[in-house]
């Protein structure tokens, strides 16, 4: 998945992605995690999720947005 995102597994985006799909656990997801993730998003596609990264990442300038995403995989 990071390869079609073309991001590194290790990049912080994958955090808040992982958060944002609903994962127990940082860049695994399931069957249902992934879906479920996926129509919240509204993204139908690969390339759907890779216009979301910018905003992803934007979303960690907020503190209390960047201690609930990081708290939750803590």
């Amino acid at each position: 998945m990071c390869e079609d995102l073309e991001v590194n597994a290790e990049d912080i985006v994958m955090l808040v992605l992982s958060w944002q799909l609903h994962a127990a656990y940082m860049c695994e997801f399931t069957k249902e995690e992934f879906i479920t993730g996926m129509t919240e998003l509204e993204a139908e596609s690969i390339e759907d999720l890779k216009k979301k990264l910018p905003a992803f990442r934007e979303e960690l300038k907020d503190v209390a947005k960047f201690r609930e995403v990081f708290v939750h995989f803590s």
